[in-house]
């Protein structure tokens, strides 16, 4: 399957012999989007797929898990067809690395081969001009590591692949997506980028803080000022 994006084109084209996919899910628009465009792609061209969603928790502040089930309840009724397994779950605690939690669940899972790859939502940071300000103080991403060209769109290790379709593609470019296929007021609505760490701020990580660097680049990116869309469309 092939997707236009006026950053890159993004391609969806798995080996005949997988069959069992895991969907790496954070509750964030671009995980959101990657699993949607990979429900369209089973839904066109491979529908002897399952996918497997993958969630890792934080427990400084737990609201990945809500926030990727209202995403997986959209994709099950809007692909009535596809098989979903349960979540595949396991927990973040806080010092931590978040990417090597995550690594570990997925090596695991492909060695016991409750799947046979896995699908996770990196995207590229903004161009290096972009600059985000709070209160006047200019601050960037705590690990700004996620720039074009820096990864492979697969990853392939002795116990399976991991794939990377948005891996060139920033949130401008997950704008472009979720305008292409009307998702704003339904897919996106339900997402949450917020990584604040303060419950008062988020409403108990209800809401998105839009002070941290996460939610500074979804407003740069999808144009939104204040909440407008906010979780389920609140002002």
């Amino acid at each position: 399957m092939l997707v236009k994006n006026s950053q890159q084109d993004i391609i969806y084209d798995l080996p005949k012999h997988f069959k069992k996919i895991g969907l790496k899910l954070s509750g964030g628009a671009d995980s959101a989007m990657m699993g949607y465009l990979l429900c369209k792609y089973i839904k066109e061209e491979r529908p002897d797929l399952i996918i497997v969603p993958v969630v890792v928790e934080k427990l400084i502040n737990k609201y990945h898990f809500k926030f990727s089930k209202l995403v997986l309840d959209f994709y099950k009724e809007q692909f009535p067809d596809i098989i979903f397994e349960d979540f595949q779950k396991t927990e973040q605690h806080e010092r931590e690395d978040h990417n090597k939690v995550q690594h570990i669940l997925l090596i695991s899972l492909m060695e016991q081969k409750i799947i046979d790859c896995c699908f996770t939502g990196l995207t590229a940071d903004p161009p290096d001009y972009v600059i985000f300000k709070h209160n006047g103080i200019i601050f960037e991403h705590p690990d700004r590591t996620r720039c074009k060209g820096q990864f492979l769109k697969s990853t392939i290790t002795a116990k399976g692949t991991s794939y990377k379709p948005l891996v060139n593609i920033d949130k401008i470019g997950i704008f472009e997506l979720y305008q292409q296929f009307n998702l704003l007021d339904s897919l996106f609505i339900l997402t949450y980028s917020c990584e604040s760490m303060s419950s008062a701020l988020t409403n108990n990580f209800e809401r998105h803080c839009w002070s941290c660097w996460d939610c500074s680049e979804r407003k740069w990116a999808f144009k939104n000022p204040n909440n407008i869309f906010d979780l389920k469309g609140e002002s």
